[in-house]
């Protein structure tokens, strides 16, 4: 496929859908409605999305920016029941970040078989160019990208047991649940460390590791090991996964992109920047029980909250159980 620069270059303005604009369909043969070209007479990028007009689903409030306008709008061929989502570029001088994040998402598209999970695809990643731009934007640091791969690494061995449609909705950690996954009779709670550090994970508040009933509680270290030759980025390991789910499931990219957005994740916060590779190294997992070393919030006294601490894995022995312990 050509790249967005590429596209622009080639469409000109010879024959114009209505007054405003001039577009390409992609795919022509595929099912989705996704146009790119320019507004007129300014010749800025556009990309337009056909979704259902009344679906709840498609909300542009507070997308748009000083950089680029979203907006909702019934163009001259669009059906009765169909409206178009138009995602336009208003500065120029950020049109190679644009083109970026609009290859990305054409990309990523092509296996999507409705225009709503296209939609949802498109918001996750304009919600990034809106915190990439945003005054409080804070690059991943090298801790959370290893805390991303882990929680990607765990990810891969629950959609092998069970499915990617069940092991996307049962990841929880990106949004902000005390749990990194929770499923139907277990609940996890994944920490990623480097080879050579000291035996530690830091627990980052007194719920990760309060025991829940009925579910069981696991907490699964992933130790990882920095590695240029044989490791993968961060970007490595999304993309790794984002090409095994557009093959074996499609219909949840959409959920696997909002995930990504809701974790810090952004293709265009790494563009040109080195980044770390890390290899998986071993895979440990403890079953959290009331024996276990750890502070919980049913054990602190009133008043005391907001508690981090480290947990020395060398004294969990007893608590170490085979993968197959998981109960998924």
């Amino acid at each position: 496929m050509s790249n967005f620069k590429q596209l622009l270059e080639e469409i000109s303005a010879t024959d114009p859908l209505g007054p405003g604009f001039v577009l390409r369909r992609m795919n022509p043969e595929g099912p989705l409605d996704i146009y790119v070209g320019k507004e007129l007479p300014t010749g800025l990028p556009v990309l337009r999305l056909k979704v259902p007009g009344r679906s709840a689903v498609v909300a542009v409030d507070g997308l748009s920016t000083a950089c680029v306008a979203v907006e909702r709008r019934k163009l001259p061929d669009d059906a009765s029941d169909i409206m178009s989502v138009l995602v336009k570029l208003r500065d120029r001088n950020y049109l190679d970040h644009f083109s970026l994040v609009i290859d990305d998402f054409l990309r990523a598209v092509v296996p999507v078989r409705d225009s709503l999970s296209a939609w949802r695809m498109l918001s996750a990643r304009l919600h990034s160019w809106l915190r990439f731009f945003s005054e409080d934007f804070a690059r991943m640091s090298e801790e959370r990208q290893r805390g991303l791969i882990g929680e990607l690494a765990v990810l891969q061995r629950v959609a092998a047991r069970r499915s990617w449609v069940e092991a996307l909705q049962w990841w929880t950690g990106p949004d902000a649940d005390d749990r990194d996954f929770r499923m139907e009779r277990s609940a996890l709670e994944v920490k990623a460390r480097l080879v050579g550090d000291r035996d530690l994970v830091r627990i980052t508040n007194e719920y990760q590791l309060e025991l829940e009933p009925p579910l069981s509680l696991f907490l699964w270290v992933v130790t990882l090991q920095e590695d240029s030759n044989r490791g993968q980025s961060v970007v490595d390991w999304v993309r790794a996964v984002r090409t095994i789910v557009s093959h074996e499931a499609p219909g949840a990219l959409a959920r696997l992109e909002e995930l990504l957005q809701k974790a810090g994740f952004s293709d265009i916060h790494f563009d040109g920047v080195p980044i770390k590779a890390y290899r998986a190294v071993t895979d440990r997992v403890f079953r959290v029980t009331d024996d276990m070393p750890r502070i919980v919030a049913s054990q602190l006294p009133q008043g005391v909250g907001f508690v981090s601490y480290d947990l020395d894995l060398s004294v969990c022995s007893r608590q170490l159980v085979e993968e197959t312990s998981v109960v998924i």
